[in-house]
């Protein structure tokens, strides 16, 4: 609980002790090494699956990494755990950004096989409302299937990203608004001062999933231009608040030898491409304190 809490550190001692109390068990090692991708650990995540292939015989793992693709599937039906290996690989490639390195080792295990089209079932299963996992499966395949030329999700990744659209939409549990600017924003709070803003959703979006929270008026304020802005002089750097820490990063390019070095080491690339200094410092939650606290 203490992991999905955000509580990362009670969960890394929790994980270390369970360890030592049964260094062998495989469900505990492939937890364990799920965990570290979470928290971007990726060198002890790969160190766990390293120990999780050693468990096995000796001729499953030369055939694990030598045999050709084509028997890598009943290998892997056979022995459950190494496709588990693969997929946390996978997860490492992915949020490291490397998605050239993750698509060949997916062809390699045959997680994906050519001539397959992956994006038509991704949108089949999206647009007949399928359980949310199985969607999220189906993308991921997508993500890691090599496109064909035709593919029209391949054709507007050369496209610019489409303008930000105002949004407004209301349920049973509240109202959503998109404002499009700074001056509509603070119209909505004078209007509802009890109105939660919300930018990258990270914290806000365990309140909701855990603790059930709701608000009456939610205002994204993820995508306004005057929170986005970002410039550096001889003697400042000026970082808009709702700039996620991906883009901070980014943009920074390693002018903040500390921020540099920090940005990598705080949560994983998931949460970091939706979570903004702006709403650290706004929310002032303890598993959030860590980049601020460092960068000031």
């Amino acid at each position: 609980m203490a992991e999905f809490m955000g509580e990362f550190d009670e969960a890394r001692t929790f994980y270390d002790r369970a360890a030592a109390l049964a260094p062998d068990d495989a469900e505990l090692i492939y937890r364990t090494a799920s965990f570290a991708v979470r928290v971007g650990e990726y060198d002890r995540a790969l160190a766990q699956l390293d120990r999780l292939l050693a468990l096995h015989p000796s001729h499953v793992r030369w055939l694990f990494q030598w045999a050709p693709t084509y028997m890598q599937p009943a290998l892997m039906r056979d022995h459950p755990s190494l496709e588990h290996i693969v997929q946390i690989k996978l997860d490492i490639l992915t949020e490291k950004g490397d998605l050239a390195q993750a698509r060949q080792l997916a062809r390699s295990y045959a997680i994906v096989k050519p001539g397959e089209n992956y994006c038509g079932e991704a949108q089949a299963k999206s647009r007949a409302g399928a359980e949310r996992e199985e969607t999220f499966k189906a993308f991921r395949l997508a993500t890691l299937g090599q496109p064909e030329a035709d593919d029209p999700f391949l054709a507007r990744l050369a496209e610019p990203a489409p303008a930000p659209a105002v949004t407004t939409t209301s349920n049973t549990q509240g109202r959503y608004v998109r404002p499009a600017d700074l001056a509509e924003a603070l119209e909505l709070l004078a209007a509802e001062p009890d109105a939660q803003l919300v930018a990258g959703s990270t914290d806000w979006g365990v309140e909701l999933n855990i603790r059930h929270a709701r608000a009456a008026l939610t205002v994204g304020i993820d995508r306004i231009p005057e929170l986005r802005e970002f410039s550096v002089t001889c003697d400042r750097i000026d970082i808009g608040a709702a700039l996620s820490l991906s883009e901070i990063e980014a943009r920074l390019a390693g002018r903040v030898p500390l921020l540099a070095e920090m940005f990598p080491q705080f949560a994983s690339r998931l949460i970091r491409n939706g979570a903004t200094l702006g709403g650290n410092l706004g929310t002032a939650s303890p598993i959030g304190s860590r980049i601020t606290s460092d960068a000031r």
